[in-house]
């Protein structure tokens, strides 16, 4: 069974996996973006900020 190297970057926009050989080889890699929810609107940033600090 061949090992490798898994990196994975969880980001505001998307997530990045990349695998490696134990050589430092890119083997494979792959971008998914997502989208971002808020709860309700930003018309009013004090009131999503307070929401958040609870």
């Amino acid at each position: 069974m061949a090992n490798y190297y898994i990196g994975f970057d969880n980001g505001t926009m998307g997530t990045k996996i990349a695998i490696y050989s134990l050589d430092g080889n890119l083997i494979s890699k792959s971008y998914k973006e997502h989208e971002i929810k808020y709860p309700g609107t930003l018309d009013n940033q004090y009131t999503y900020w307070g929401f958040l600090s609870y």
